[in-house]
């Protein structure tokens, strides 16, 4: 099976590959030359196993459609989530800031400062929901462990579906 591929220099130690939307990124180190045919047929079981998995996410989430909103309606529903967010969980973000974001749909600082991903406005209101929740969720509680999990199955029993959700969305809207 031939695969195509993108072939990225970056500063990293080690080579990796990377699927972005639908392709496939072999990032090299800058300074060495590297036998990328070689790397690629190491990987061929993987890259063919993780394809179809994409495939698969892409059917059962009709990824052709995009929710789109403009910011300002991105702005005023996130403005009423809180609302609802602190209504359940008793926090406020500091400080809300939208940014681009290619690894990431939300991020959030001990100081307070929640960042969502400005590409949220594709998604969902129920997956805006979801980020934002789990980004309060980190006001309450730093880390992922149990006391985390526990707080966000309070509003949400199934956090796998969504997070997979999330990861098809991610396939079709981030670049």
């Amino acid at each position: 099976m031939d695969v195509k591929y993108t072939i990225e220099k970056r500063n990293v130690k080690r080579a990796r590959l990377e699927f972005r939307r639908d392709s496939l990124f072999v990032v090299v180190p800058l300074r060495r030359s590297f036998d990328i045919v070689s790397f690629i047929k190491r990987h061929q079981a993987w890259i063919e196993k993780k394809q179809a998995h994409l495939e698969v996410l892409k059917s059962i989430y009709n990824l052709g459609v995009k929710h789109e909103r403009t910011p300002a309606e991105l702005h005023k529903l996130v403005h009423d989530l809180l609302e609802q967010g602190f209504e359940k969980l008793g926090v406020k973000p500091k400080h809300l800031r939208f940014r681009k974001m290619r690894s990431r749909w939300g991020s959030c600082t001990s100081g307070g400062v929640v960042t969502l991903n400005a590409h949220i406005q594709n998604l969902p209101e129920g997956l805006i929901w979801y980020i934002l929740y789990h980004e309060l969720c980190h006001l309450k509680v730093a880390g992922h462990g149990k006391p985390f999990k526990q707080l966000m199955g309070t509003e949400f029993l199934d956090t796998k579906k969504m997070e997979q959700q999330m990861r098809a969305y991610a396939l079709g809207i981030i670049e």
